[in-house]
């Protein structure tokens, strides 16, 4: 079935030039009914034979109790190119007519002024538009249930956010098959009326909808395919979504609007799969895939996985990424994890596990052998005290102030926090490592991280000590360039 949904609006049902001079009579048989005002109507000066608009409800009361007579009078022109357009694709079975009625809204002293809102509803023409329409579409089946009809107290339907609520719960009981195509004309009315309807009708029908749209300068009307107005609007809601780093939403909303996704052979919806893939592996934490997958993909940078430090710089970033979504104590938990994970990884390189002893680190310190484990808090004693027999046993520790803080401030804090079900706030993050906002504790974690890495890799911020940061701009690129086939 072929339903078409159509607002309508005063420039809808307008007057032939050439009936102005009948215009007169016909209005005062209905004048008491427009609280006794003036409604007049003149041809252009620059276009003299061009129809001429009329406040919508009151050229219904005029004309729809006299169509027998006086219906030669009216010009449809908007709903004539429209109704060319269908005609010529696919004739409608059905037609449902969005008319507005704001009488509940507009009392009595706001309807004595002819700019009242309440002038322009087009309520009073359905007995204009049936007849027209059933010229047009004899066997299609009408439908005015839906009028638009905002409560006493609300703003009337220039009101965007009221109108939109309005149109969606107006539209709600409309049930459609699958494999119907919808229709739909939205110009007319208010703006508020016409981004309500085009937005609703997409929310509701999706792929369903194709958007029958005038062009009023070269008098043309076009055919729009709704995947075109979906991926403009969802293309929002991906960038929104790319910011907070959520790749799973990204990918998503772009299989739903990207036909044969996983099977595609269009090169950049392969490239944008495949960053996604390597974004959202790395959103896992699951550094060893997202090596091999950088490595697949043929990166710039990307013999910087290969060296034994690289991970701990990744896990730092998403410290990063977390805290910027507001998850505190996962932002808490990966800072400290990509600390204490490469103090792993360098305790293991330096002081390779013995058969036997895998859990174990035995070093000499003033001529005795002292035992560390090779996990918590004995990560951090290695590190110090192989610092202690590298500098002579001339420096009690460490003299760097950030792995200091970690080992002997960070740690601690850490424990209670994580042998606790507690909440955490953005500040607490910062004092539990010693720091004074998120730029001192990025500061701090990189701090770490640079003095444990060897040879010493010379990284100015998280950000750009990881890769995940390059291929979340490449992503963001890859899917700002693609133009989705209409």
């Amino acid at each position: 079935m072929n339903i078409w949904i159509l607002t309508i609006g005063s420039s809808d049902v307008q007057l032939k030039a050439n009936s102005v001079d009948k215009w007169k009579p016909l209005f005062e048989k209905v004048k008491n009914q427009c609280h006794n005002l003036t409604f007049s109507v003149e041809k252009s000066k620059t276009a003299p034979n061009d129809p001429i608009p009329v406040p919508a409800r009151v050229m219904g009361l005029v004309y729809g109790g006299q169509l027998d007579k006086h219906y030669n009078h009216l010009a449809f022109p908007l709903i004539d190119a429209f109704s060319q357009q269908l005609i010529e694709k696919d004739t409608p079975d059905k037609i449902i007519v969005l008319l507005t009625n704001q009488t509940k809204v507009f009392g009595d002293p706001k309807r004595r002024l002819k700019k009242c809102p309440y002038w322009q509803d087009t309520c009073t023409l359905q007995p204009i538009l049936e007849k027209h329409l059933k010229e047009k579409f004899p066997s299609a089946e009408q439908d005015y249930s839906y009028c638009l009809q905002p409560q006493s107290g609300d703003n009337g339907l220039d009101d965007w956010d009221k109108t939109l609520q309005l149109v969606k719960q107006t539209l709600s009981t409309l049930q459609v098959n699958e494999k119907d195509t919808i229709y739909v004309s939205h110009q007319a009315g208010t703006p508020a009326i016409s981004s309500a309807v085009q937005f609703i009708s997409l929310a509701k029908f999706g792929k369903q909808v194709k958007f029958v749209v005038s062009n009023e300068y070269h008098k043309s009307t076009n055919l729009i395919p709704s995947p075109k107005y979906l991926w403009e609007i969802k293309l929002q809601e991906v960038t929104a979504l790319l910011k907070r780093y959520d790749y799973d939403g990204v990918q998503d909303i772009l299989k739903s609007l990207i036909a044969e996704w996983d099977k595609t052979s269009d090169s950049k919806i392969k490239e944008i799969r495949e960053l996604l893939e390597i974004a959202i592996t790395w959103n896992l934490a699951d550094f060893d895939k997202f090596k091999t997958l950088v490595e697949k993909r043929g990166e710039p940078e990307k013999n910087r996985v290969n060296t034994w430090w690289w991970s701990g710089y990744e896990a730092g970033y998403l410290a990063v990424v977390r805290l910027e979504q507001g998850n505190i104590v996962e932002a808490m938990f990966h800072s400290f994890r990509a600390v204490e994970g490469l103090l792993r990884k360098w305790v293991d390189k330096t002081y390779p596990p013995q058969q036997g002893k895998e859990k174990k680190v035995e070093l000499i310190c003033n001529g005795t052998t002292k035992t560390f484990n090779r996990y918590g808090k004995g990560l951090y004693d290695c590190l110090d005290k192989h610092y202690y027999n590298q500098h002579n046993r001339n420096i009690d520790s460490i003299q760097n102030e950030d792995i200091w803080k970690f080992g002997n401030v960070t740690f601690n804090k850490r424990n209670d926090l994580f042998h606790q079900l507690l909440g955490m706030q953005e500040v607490q993050i910062f004092q539990d490592w010693d720091t004074q906002n998120q730029q001192d504790w990025e500061s701090r974690v990189l701090g770490c991280l640079n003095f444990i890495a060897e040879p010493k890799p010379l990284f100015s911020s998280l950000e750009t000590a990881s890769l995940m940061s390059q291929i979340h701009q490449e992503l963001v690129n890859a899917i700002a360039s693609y133009k989705h086939p209409i």
